[in-house]
């Protein structure tokens, strides 16, 4: 049996640029792994695919990430196996933070390792980019900036370690819905593909070349190397900004409350992904204690972690 934490993802910067021809909505992304994490357990079964898990409210039909990352992985092997999946749930499901995606990246590098199929992690990040944008990401966890679809990534150096406050009010986003909210034009074929990758140096942030990957050319509004650098080097003046606080504020005003609040606290807060978690980054624990105190019992979801 193998036994691994799937950890759950933040956006520290999170813009959406428009529709590719694939379907998938471009952006540019600053993701983080933190600490609050499921647990997978994972050991063969002769035939089939089972997903047990402690959440009543988690689907565990042909819709569960660990169930499609499971039957992915037999098919793109070829091995006529099985697996029993135990999954113990802490990361709010449908908020922002990936678990799915997580669970499903987890499932993956358990059966690599529990089918010694010894494939290198990049063959997991290709296998799970066809179940989900955030997969790839979740494979190997850390730091990374993406573009695209959001599976094309920068992996850079882990950045200093910050005390951070996850609150979810209990609200749910549909994320498709967040997207056509946005209301963002069609990328056409006039955007090239072309290869893409964040090369520029940066004197206190070495960068770990992944090589680069085919995605489409867009005119980016972000600097990348520079938002990186603001995390490491804990500038005041890196950008505050997620293309989805615009259309999922209004409509559930709540979020804005918690984010604004966050700030009070001294936090560097943002909604991840498209909602409905949003997060404050602290310096301090006990700024950070402070703020979670004052939001228990008021919200759904309060938790305290770290990355």
């Amino acid at each position: 049996m193998i036994r691994l934490n799937a950890r759950a993802k933040i956006n520290l910067y999170l813009d959406v640029l428009g529709r590719m021809p694939s379907g998938y909505h471009a952006i540019e992304t600053l993701f983080q792994s933190i600490d609050l994490a499921d647990t997978l357990e994972v050991e063969k079964a002769s035939v089939g695919v089972e997903v047990r898990c402690d959440d009543p409210g988690v689907p565990l039909g042909d819709a569960n990430l660990v169930a499609k990352a499971a039957r992915a992985f037999f098919g793109f092997t070829g091995i006529d196996g099985g697996v029993v999946v135990r999954l113990t749930k802490r990361i709010p499901m449908g908020g922002g933070l990936g678990g799915g995606s997580a669970d499903a990246a987890g499932t993956l590098v358990a059966l690599n390792q529990l089918y010694k199929t010894h494939f290198p992690i990049d063959t997991l990040e290709r296998i799970g980019a066809t179940l989900g944008a955030d997969v790839p990401f979740c494979v190997r966890g850390g730091t990374a900036w993406g573009i695209g679809a959001g599976t094309a990534l920068t992996r850079v150096d882990p950045l200093p370690p910050y005390h951070v406050l996850v609150v979810n009010p209990g609200v749910h986003v549909d994320t498709g819905w967040a997207y056509r909210a946005l209301g963002l034009p069609f990328l056409g074929a006039s955007n090239a593909i072309d290869d893409v990758r964040l090369d520029r140096p940066h004197p206190n942030l070495p960068l770990r070349g992944e090589g680069t990957r085919r995605v489409i050319r867009l005119t980016t509004r972000a600097d990348g190397v520079r938002i990186v650098g603001d995390w490491a080097t804990r500038s005041p003046d890196r950008p505050a900004w997620n293309a989805f606080e615009s259309v999922v504020f209004e409509a559930h005003p709540v979020l804005r409350t918690i984010r604004d609040a966050l700030r009070d606290h001294g936090a560097f807060a943002l909604m991840s992904g498209s909602g409905a978690t949003v997060f404050g980054a602290f310096d301090s624990h006990d700024a950070m204690r402070d703020a979670a105190e004052s939001f228990r019992g008021r919200y759904h979801t309060v938790v305290e972690t770290t990355f």
